[in-house]
This record gives C-alpha cells, structure tokens and sequence, in this order.
C-alpha cells in the first residue's frame, strides 16, 4: 500500500511539527495554519499533470522508485525524493529548463498554475511571482544518471575530471614561466642561472634594473595561472541571487542580475 502522502513534504512536516509542539500565541497559530495550508495547495497544483504523470513513472521505473516530478510555483519543475525518515518528501533540485519569473496579481493567487511567491525586485520592494513557461529537459534521464551519486564509479569519474583540470592548470602555469624565460637574452639568461643557483645556495643577492624586472615579469607569470574549479553551490542569498530558469541547468543563480 502506497503510504507517501502527496503534500507531504519537509516544509510541511516542519510546520506541523511546529504546532503540535504548542506554545504559540492564537494570532501565531493561524500564521502558521495558513502558510501549511498554502504549501499544501503550492504542491498539490504541481502534481497530476500529463507531464508530471509521465516523467515521475519514467524516472521511478529507470532511475528511482523514490522520486517523482513536480511543477513547483517557485522553482518550476523539480526533482522530489521521498525520506522515510522523517516520512515526508525532499525537494532535490530543479530540472526544467526555458523558464521566467512573471508576476502575478494578489487575486490570482490560486489560480490553476499555482499560488505564487514573493520575490526581491532590484529597487528591494516586494512582488508576488511565478514561474512561467518552463519545462522538463528532455535529457532528464541522463542529466541525472550523470550526477548520481550511488552509481558504480562517480567519484571515480570526479576525481578524474578535478586531477585533469589541476594537470592543465599546471601545464598552462609552467608555459607561461617558460614564456618568460624563452623572451630573456643569452646575457640574462646566464644571470637568470648564476642568480637561481645563489638563491638556492642561500647566498644573498640583490637585483637592480632590468634583471629585476626580468625576475619581477616571471613572479607575476607565475600568479596568473588559470582559476580552479568553482562550486556549483555559491551558496548565495535566495532572495538577492535567482535562478536563470532560461538555462535549465538549476545551477545558474541570476548572473548579470
């Protein structure tokens, strides 16, 4: 017997838990009664659909019987995976592509495409929003057999993907110092040598005119290697930085915003 609840997710869990722990005043028991029946609706309105419906079966039935599909207000289409403990649903990640933030009247908070949400706008006032126009990625299924955790040979494949962009990095660095040596005369050159090997002898030495700024050009060489990895999580803040829902990878945070 199928025993997850459809609008059972963490937030609403929380919520509920919230209020059976008591101790809130009468006006905090109906704030808090009405953002749960709020979240309730935000994704029951995401479920049912042809897509939503088709998606899910694919994804349980090649992937992940845990997991289903849902069109979320905020987000757009995202991955949910059901947690035992503590029995509800866990939102994972967005995988639609090809959407927009439009906003929305306060009267048509309820109406078929889901209630909205409130977003920042530039000038820091409020709006009620929506996301519109976005879809499923059709390479769902290998967008996330890619980025599986559980499947045999993912870190291998990780650090193999890190150790060879660090080779690159210093394989570029090396060519630019190499540059800078290529660039000295036969004079400097020398110099370049008889200083390097006093420097390691721990003989002190003293540069002056064009050997310092020979010597100066390649320390500044050396620091201009390529940058390394960035995270895919800036970790920034929600209501400043938003997803490009254009981009359908739920990894671009609002860049140019």
């Amino acid at each position: 017997m199928n025993t997850r609840t459809e609008w059972l997710d963490i937030e609403v869990a929380t919520l509920q838990v919230m209020l059976d722990r008591g101790m809130w005043a009468p006006t905090e028991v109906a704030q808090i009664e009405r953002q749960l029946e709020d979240r309730k609706a935000q994704i029951l309105c995401g479920l049912g659909s042809a897509s939503q419906i088709f998606w899910t079966l694919k994804v349980q039935k090649e992937l992940d019987d845990g997991c289903r599909t849902r069109r979320d207000p905020v987000h757009g289409w995202m991955l949910d995976r059901w947690l035992d403990d503590p029995g509800a649903w866990q939102p994972i990640g967005y995988i639609g592509t090809g959407g927009r933030l439009e906003k929305v009247d306060e009267r048509e908070k309820f109406a078929d495409e889901g209630p909205g949400f409130l977003a920042a706008e530039p000038n820091g006032s409020m709006s009620l929003c929506r996301v519109i126009d976005d879809h499923i990625r059709p390479d769902l299924i290998d967008f996330l057999r890619a980025r599986d955790m559980q499947r045999p040979g993912y870190f291998a494949e990780k650090a193999a993907k890190s150790a060879a962009i660090r080779l690159g990095n210093e394989k570029a660095n090396t060519n630019r110092v190499l540059a800078a040596v290529d660039s000295l005369s036969e004079k400097r050159l020398k110099e370049f040598l008889s200083v390097e090997k006093a420097i390691q002898t721990g003989d002190t030495v003293t540069m002056h005119g064009e050997t310092m700024r020979q010597f100066e050009a390649m320390t500044e060489a050396g620091k201009k290697a390529p940058e390394g990895p960035t995270s895919l999580n800036p970790g920034l803040h929600p209501l400043t930085h938003k997803r490009d829902y254009s981009e359908g990878e739920g990894e671009q945070y609002g860049k140019g915003r």
